[in-house]
């Protein structure tokens, strides 16, 4: 379960982790 979950985990916060990386940047 573990493997499937953390695909779709990844994909959930992808958008944040982006968000984020770009607050970070600027």
């Amino acid at each position: 379960d573990a493997v499937v979950v953390k695909p779709i985990t990844t994909e959930r916060l992808q958008p944040v982790i982006d968000h984020l990386i770009g607050l970070g940047r600027s």
